[in-house]
């Protein structure tokens, strides 16, 4: 059985969006792995060269918009 919650899911949106900017901030720095924490699941890390072409070279991050909105969709669902 699913059940909506108004409250539930304005606290988890707020969550959710907070994550994601975090995640953009870090995501500008090009910072480590290990530093996004919970905000990891709304990034997709790639392999690229300076281009931004994928390549078995440096790392990318990458915004998962998919997930996001996912979640965001979600949101309030127990």
């Amino acid at each position: 059985m699913v059940t909506y919650n108004p409250k539930l899911a304005q606290k988890q949106v707020f969550e959710i969006k907070r994550q994601v900017e975090k995640a953009r901030g870090l995501r500008a720095s090009e910072a480590k792995r290990s530093e996004y924490g919970d905000c990891a699941k709304y990034v997709s890390f790639v392999t690229a060269d300076k281009k931004g072409s994928q390549t078995n070279g440096k790392i990318k991050v990458v915004m998962n918009e998919n997930k996001i909105n996912e979640a965001l969709k979600l949101a309030g669902s127990t």
